[in-house]
C-alpha cells in the first residue's frame, strides 16, 4: 500500500506484542497501517478491555494529535506490523497534499462516533447473552456489514478475544457462543466466529432487549 518513498521517509515496524503507544501518554504520531494488525485497548476497572482490531488501511492515533490531548488508550501489536509514522507536522502536510487522506479521515471519523456510542452502549449491557451477541453485530458493522447481509459474516475473533472485549469469563462467553451455535445463528471456528444469519442474530438480540427493559 505504502510507495518506497514514503516508506523509507515515515515507516516503522513492531514486533507482536510490541506496545505502540500507551493510554495517557502524549500523542506525537498517526498511524496507518501497512501490514499486520494492532489492538486498541483500554483500561477500565482495572482490566484491559480490547476495543478494537485492525488491520491493513486503517488509521489509528489521530485524535491525540488532532486535539492535542493524552492518548485515549493504547495500541498493541498482534503480530509482526508495518505502518507508516507521521507526526503533527509531516501528517498536516500530508492531508494538505493528499486530498484523498483528508476524505478517508472524515469517512472514519464518522465511522468512529457511530461505533463509539455503540461500543458504549454495549458496555451498559447487563444480561451477558445480550451483551455478547451484540457485540458479535457491533464487529460485523466494524467490518463495514448491516443486519441486511445476505451472505455469512467471518469475524476474525476467538472466543476468548470476545471474552477481553465484553469483560465476561471466556467460559462463560463459550457457553453462550454454544447456545448461538445451537440455533445456527453463528458458527464457532479455530480462529474466528462465523456470523451465518446476521439479521437472525440481531432480531434475538432485540428480544432479549425488550425482555431487559420490563
Amino acid at each position: 500500500m505504502a510507495g518506497n518513498d514514503l516508506w523509507e521517509k515515515y515507516g516503522k515496524t513492531f514486533e507482536p506484542e510490541d506496545i505502540i503507544f500507551c493510554e495517557y501518554e502524549p500523542g506525537d504520531a498517526v498511524y496507518l497501517i501497512n501490514d499486520g494488525k494492532v489492538k486498541i485497548t483500554q483500561i477500565l476497572k482495572n482490566q484491559e478491555k480490547v476495543l478494537a482490531i485492525l488491520g491493513p488501511g486503517d488509521m489509528f492515533g489521530e485524535m491525540a494529535i488532532l486535539e492535542d490531548k493524552p492518548r485515549s488508550a493504547s495500541a498493541i501489536a498482534v503480530d509482526s506490523v508495518r505502518a507508516l509514522a507521521f507526526n503533527r507536522d509531516s501528517f498536516e502536510d500530508l492531508i494538505q497534499r493528499n486530498p484523498e487522506i483528508a476524505l478517508r479521515l472524515i469517512k472514519i471519523f464518522s465511522k468512529r462516533i457511530h461505533l463509539t456510542k455503540r461500543q458504549k452502549n454495549n458496555l451498559i449491557i447487563k444480561n451477558p447473552k445480550t451483551r455478547i451477541g451484540d457485540m458479535l453485530v457491533l464487529l460485523a458493522e466494524k467490518n463495514g456489514k448491516t443486519v441486511w447481509e445476505r451472505e455469512p459474516i467471518k469475524l476474525d475473533v476467538t472466543p476468548k478475544g470476545l471474552a477481553e472485549m465484553v469483560s465476561f469469563p471466556e467460559d462463560e462467553v463459550l457457553k453462550i457462543l454454544y447456545d448461538y451455535e445451537k440455533i445456527r445463528v453463528i458458527k464457532i471456528q479455530e480462529d474466528s466466529i462465523v456470523i451465518n444469519d446476521i439479521l437472525d442474530l440481531y432480531r434475538n438480540i432485540k428480544v432479549l432487549k425488550e425482555k431487559e427493559l420490563k
